[in-house]
């Protein structure tokens, strides 16, 4: 059993710490989308190289393993690579797995606008992410009192500059932003500039109302728009206990889409369901773009917010 010793670093700019007390989940897999291999193992060695007070698992496939193992094996730190565990999980091992004949369909409807662009298991990989969240905690990769889902590619480009590379390997997430975090709510960041979030909620809002859902199927009766976003899917963080009830909650209301043969954008799609149609104050936490003036990017938000000394 792994014993961590946890610290508080009451100053951000102090000594590196040795024991997180949070550890995400990621994935690499070669799949047709909109940015390609390449870039998704550019951001990947960009990543690895700023794990430092957090741990992360990444799941990967048998043909991709070699190579980022082979990446990380690279990492100068040792104390780095003890930190990211690399885990081989094949496609037909996902728990949505055996609903490919809908994600195959999915895929090819008139609606889904990344149908030219992207592998009908893409959709898949998107759903499987609480999961693999789950599956890290249960087979106590890391053992710490928070977990979440961070995209390999969450910092995109940005961490080619050295000096925000550096910032970020010293001081993300901060130790006292993690630990005022409340465990029984799961962090989301929204992602619709403030300028659009009033036409964007009241869209929401009436689509998931209680007098929109169908009493046979559970889910809307009228079509998701394909543009549509509000909360993004690349990043959260939750209490170990509330991560596997997201797990479950998650899954429960994509199947209620998969029995229902309905279209299903992504699991952004699913995370707006779930929030908008259940106890979202007592469950969640979101981020807005207004909690921290200096956010550049709303996809991206947690980013600076977990730099920040948080006040919850």
């Amino acid at each position: 059993m792994r014993y961590i010793i946890y610290i508080v670093l009451y100053n951000i700019t102090g000594p590196m710490t040795s024991c997180p007390n949070i550890t995400f989940s990621s994935c690499l897999y070669q799949l047709k989308n909109r940015h390609g291999i390449d870039k998704h193992l550019e951001w990947f060695r960009d990543f690895i190289k700023v794990v430092n007070r957090f741990y992360l698992v990444i799941y990967t496939g048998e043909n991709e393993y070699p190579v980022l193992q082979n990446e990380i094996d690279t990492i100068g730190e040792e104390d780095t690579r003890n930190k990211i565990k690399l885990i081989v999980k094949p496609f037909t091992d996902f728990q949505n797995y055996k609903h490919e004949r809908f994600w195959r369909s999915n895929n090819e409807r008139s609606e889904n606008i990344l149908r030219d662009v992207a592998d009908w298991r893409l959709s898949m990989l998107w759903c499987e992410k609480t999961h693999f969240v789950s599956e890290t905690i249960e087979k106590r990769y890391f053992d710490t009192e928070y977990y979440g889902w961070c995209d390999i590619g969450y910092f995109r480009d940005s961490l080619s500059t050295s000096v925000y590379r550096d910032t970020i390997r010293h001081a993300w997430p901060n130790p006292i932003t993690i630990k005022r975090l409340h465990k029984d709510k799961i962090y989301y960041g929204c992602n619709v500039q403030p300028k659009h979030m009033g036409k964007s909620t009241r869209w929401m809002a009436r689509h998931f109302h209680p007098s929109n859902i169908d009493s046979t199927t559970g889910i809307p009766r009228d079509l998701y728009r394909p543009d549509a976003h509000y909360f993004s899917g690349g990043f959260y963080i939750t209490g170990r206990e509330k991560a596997i009830w997201w797990n479950d909650t998650f899954q429960c209301a994509l199947e209620k889409y998969i029995n229902a043969g309905a279209f299903m954008k992504d699991d952004q799609h699913i995370i707006s369901y779930c929030i908008f149609t259940g106890s979202r104050d007592e469950d969640f936490r979101i981020i807005y773009s207004s909690d921290n003036t200096s956010i550049g990017n709303s996809w991206f938000l947690f980013r600076d917010f977990l730099l920040q000394r948080a006040s919850e």
